[in-house]
């Protein structure tokens, strides 16, 4: 059997360090600067420094076409590496749609060796997919044996997040402008999730943002299975990251909490002072 190679892309929050660590290679998901393109994975200056920074800029994103797709796949596919790629939501970025696209190109003998998985969701909750494919290259499963059982369970992976800005939703057009004025008015803080198309969608909403971040911790203290870790990502709020930490902690001391920063791209749509929780649902 061939050896079997998991790519993400940078949209979750793994980072250079950990190629190496996990045995992965990471794809760049380039975030557009004042209309310059970067590679999130090689930035010169801080994760710290470019969210204190970012209101002062224009800031997107681009996604991978299939042709950097199909080159991607075929470095592996030519030294006898079977490829898994599991991607940001399909909800979120075309990227999915463009490796698929470039898996329908590759040729016959190819096309079964690769394996093209829509995590539903972004950032840290896209580690659950990860760390199962790579348990599950361990018990020595196939590329398809491995596929079957993430998409099986993947909607069960919750995504919870609050942000700093309402205009950030506005912007993504999941908000009107009169909802961020009258919302901005009451201090109004909205819990977003993903459907089960893995768009956003606003979950509930709260006044004030500590009341946002407690509701998070209450509903991830009641609807987690707590076999998994919990996975708290943050831009640049550490204050209130320990904060929903220590909330989860109070509620139930034994849970095991890990902690992320959201990675530059996924960050240029989401804003400062954003956190967010990831878990498997019961």
């Amino acid at each position: 059997m061939n050896k079997i190679k998991v790519i993400v892309d940078s949209c979750s929050s793994f980072i250079n360090e950990d190629k190496n660590k996990y045995d992965i290679d990471i794809l760049p998901l380039y975030l557009i600067m004042d209309k310059k393109e970067y590679d999130p994975l090689n930035m010169n200056i801080s994760i710290d420094e470019y969210y204190n920074d970012i209101e002062n800029h224009d800031v997107g994103s681009s996604c991978c076409n299939a042709f950097t797709f199909l080159e991607l796949f075929n470095s592996y596919l030519d030294k006898n590496i079977d490829v898994i790629f599991i991607s940001l939501s399909s909800g979120l970025t075309s990227s999915y749609g463009n490796a698929i696209n470039a898996v329908e190109q590759l040729s016959d003998d190819k096309k079964h060796r690769v394996a093209v998985i829509d995590s539903l969701t972004g950032g840290a909750g896209i580690h659950f997919a990860t760390f199962e494919a790579l348990r599950l290259i361990k018990e020595g499963k196939s590329v398809l044996e491995i596929k079957e059982g993430i998409d099986k369970n993947k909607l069960n992976v919750v995504s919870l997040f609050t942000i700093g800005s309402l205009n950030h939703l506005y912007k993504g057009g999941r908000l009107s402008k009169a909802g961020v004025v009258i919302g901005n008015i009451i201090k109004m803080k909205p819990i977003v999730t993903t459907n089960e198309l893995g768009q956003l969608k606003v979950f509930e909403i709260h006044l004030g943002k500590r009341k946002a971040i407690k509701a998070m911790a209450e509903l991830a203290n009641k609807d987690a299975n707590k076999n998994y870790p919990l996975r708290i990502s943050y831009t640049n709020n550490e204050d209130e990251a320990m904060f929903l930490k220590d909330k989860l902690l109070e509620l139930d001391n034994n849970i095991n909490i890990e902690l992320s920063r959201i990675d530059y791209t996924l960050g240029a749509h989401c804003g400062p002072l954003t956190i967010a929780i990831f878990y498997i649902k019961k």
